[in-house]
């Protein structure tokens, strides 16, 4: 078992305030926005095709998510589980071995790729891949987003 960190919010006035990170345990579907992080430990979570997430998204062993509307902020697949891109998911993306994240028609992967399990891509993706024992499969229908430019070295995607 893992504990979970309290998610730390910074307001205006520089005031501090903490928060638990939420734990899915269950089938769940997000309908407006959350910023934090987010565990899904057992069940199908989904972002709905309006909402919208911003923070870390860790799904367990055994565990699926969904994102239809977007997310924004690192997403970590473990072994057995699954994540399945219909909408917009950016930020770094990290699948184990045995893990397994989906990139829909319609779908966007922007960032980071570290990849020991499997990415299968129909959608469109753009970011830098770092294969560790994984793969990562572009399907027909799937295309990758090339940098727009390179600024002091950087990468620059424009979507």
């Amino acid at each position: 078992m893992h504990t979970h960190n309290d998610d730390i919010h910074i307001g205006p006035n520089g005031a501090r305030s903490t928060t638990p990170q939420k734990v899915v345990e269950t089938d769940e579907t997000l309908h407006g926005s959350h910023s934090g992080g987010i565990c899904v430990h057992s069940g199908v979570f989904t972002v709905g095709s309006r909402a919208s997430h911003s923070g870390s998204l860790r799904v367990e062993t055994g565990a699926k998510v969904v994102i239809r509307g977007s997310h924004s902020g690192s997403v970590h697949v473990a072994d057995q589980a699954a994540v399945v891109v219909q909408g917009k998911q950016s930020g770094s993306v990290h699948v184990a071995a045995g893990g397994r994240l989906r990139v829909e028609h319609g779908g966007q992967l922007a960032g980071s790729l570290h990849v020991s399990g499997l990415i299968e891509n129909s959608g469109v993706r753009g970011g830098s891949e770092h294969i560790e024992g994984g793969q990562i499969l572009d399907l027909p229908g799937g295309s990758v987003k090339q940098p727009s430019r390179i600024t002091n070295g950087a990468a620059v995607y424009e979507w």
